[in-house]
Formats: C-alpha cells, structure tokens, sequence
C-alpha cells in the first residue's frame, strides 16, 4: 500500500498498526515519513486480488546486420481480476533483466513507451498503474528482448 502523511507531524521509524477506512488491517515497519511524505508499505496478500504472471511465448532468433548477436524474445501476460465489490488501484511491478555485461542489451518492447500509467526506474523496475471496477479482469502484455553476442555464453535466462 502506499500512505501519504497527510498529518503535520512526522511519523518516527519503527513498528506502527495500520488501520483502513477505521478498520485494523495489520502492522507494518515503517520508516520516518515526514508532513506531506508518501511510504511504501507491505501490509501482505490482499486475497481479494488475483495476479497471474504467464509465460506465453520464447522465442530464440538473431540479430545484427549478419547475424552476429544471439536473440532471444520473452512475451508474457499478466492475468489479473478484481474480486473485491468495490474499485481498487492496483500498482504492478516487475523488474527488466539487469545485464551483468555491458555487451548484452535488454530491451523492452511492449508496453513501448512510458506514460501515466506505466514507468521504467533506473533499476529497471517496471510498475504498471491498473484502476480495475469491481470484478474486472484485465489481461496486461509485457515483452522484452535479450541480444548478446553469439560468441558469449548466457545463462540465467
């Protein structure tokens, strides 16, 4: 979940109870969270929602004007659905290979660019912004390529 303090007090480090709409949900580790200061927190599996990542296609190929680069193209889905009565904002995250060698490229194909709804980090985080009605299920594409020279041996792909 994502919390905004929207109090004029900072909000120490430590172990604090998180309640929703008056309502305790859990506790969570948070660190200091000045006036105005969004956090990240892990409140766990939100039961009410489903995601699916799926592996739908690898395909090995080449590239290069003579073929001098191995190519090999992932192409997945993530399947998702909103079970809950009521709207949610869902973030989605994954994270791009991180190449260990300045030879191999990663690139991502869809979704192509960013936008509002969709942003790269500089760790290569992917994050999808989702707004799903109530028992909404939506299907979302992510594909990307990893291209390294033929004559380097690759693993962990």
């Amino acid at each position: 979940a994502k919390m905004t303090n929207t109090s004029d007090y900072a909000f120490l480090p430590g172990q604090s109870n998180i309640y929703l709409d008056g309502s305790y949900v859990g506790e969570a580790q948070l660190d200091l969270v000045p006036p105005g200061g969004e956090e990240w927190i892990w409140l766990g599996i939100d039961q009410g929602v489903t995601v699916e990542r799926k592996l739908l296609t690898e395909e090995d190929g080449t590239s290069g004007f003579f073929g001098g680069n191995k190519k090999r193209t992932f192409s997945y889905a993530f399947e998702i659905e909103n079970n809950k009565r009521k709207p949610i904002e869902l973030v989605l995250w994954d994270q791009l290979p991180i190449p260990q060698n300045e030879k191999i490229k990663v690139d991502l194909i869809e979704p192509g660019k960013t936008s509002d709804s969709f942003k790269v980090n500089d760790e290569k985080f992917v994050e999808w912004i989702v707004n799903l009605s109530a028992g909404e299920k939506r299907t979302i594409p992510y594909k990307f390529s990893v291209t390294w020279p033929e004559d380097m041996q690759v693993s962990g792909l």
